[in-house]
C-alpha cells in the first residue's frame, strides 16, 4: 500500500551506532590523544592537560563520567542512570525506581568520583548539577 512505511535497520547497526558514538563522544581504546578513553581495563579522562585514572572502566565512576561527557553537557537524569548502572548492579533489579531517589544515588556516585580523584595530582573535583526544569544532569569542574 502505498501510506505503508517500512524501516529496514542494517545488521551492522549497533556496532557503526557505537563507533559513531565512541567518536562524537572521544572515546577510544588506547587512544591518549583522547579526553576520554580506557587502557588496559582501566579509564582515564584528561582535564586541563591532566590526565586522572577513574579506576575500572566497567565500574560506576568511569561509566558515570563516560555518561556525563564533555563536561558541562546537560543529560537527561534516566539516561544518566541509566548508562552509568552496570549490568551486574543491584538497582538493576528495581526499574521503578523515583526520580528523586535516581537523583540521590547519581549524588552518591559522583562522591566516588570525588574519593578516586582526591588522591590523584594535580588536584581536581567534579561534581554533579541537576536541572529541575528540563529533569537534566551535567557534571562541572570546580
Amino acid at each position: 500500500m502505498p501510506n505503508d512505511l517500512y524501516i529496514t535497520i542494517p545488521d551492522d547497526f549497533e556496532k557503526k551506532y557505537l563507533e559513531y558514538k565512541n567518536k562524537t563522544l572521544g572515546v577510544g581504546e588506547n587512544n591518549t590523544s583522547s579526553n576520554l578513553h580506557t587502557k588496559g581495563s582501566n579509564g582515564y579522562i584528561k582535564i586541563n592537560d591532566n590526565v586522572y585514572d577513574l579506576g575500572p572502566a566497567k565500574n560506576i565512576p568511569y561509566l558515570l563520567i563516560s555518561t556525563l561527557y564533555p563536561l558541562g553537557i546537560e543529560k537527561r537524569i534516566e539516561i544518566v542512570y541509566k548508562d552509568s548502572t552496570p549490568e551486574v548492579s543491584k538497582f538493576n533489579k528495581d526499574s521503578n525506581i523515583s526520580l528523586a531517589s535516581k537523583k540521590e544515588i547519581l549524588r552518591n556516585r559522583i562522591k566516588e568520583v570525588q574519593r578516586i580523584l582526591k588522591n590523584q595530582k594535580p588536584k581536581i573535583k567534579l561534581t554533579i548539577k541537576f536541572k529541575k526544569i528540563t529533569d537534566t544532569a551535567y557534571i562541572e569542574q570546580k
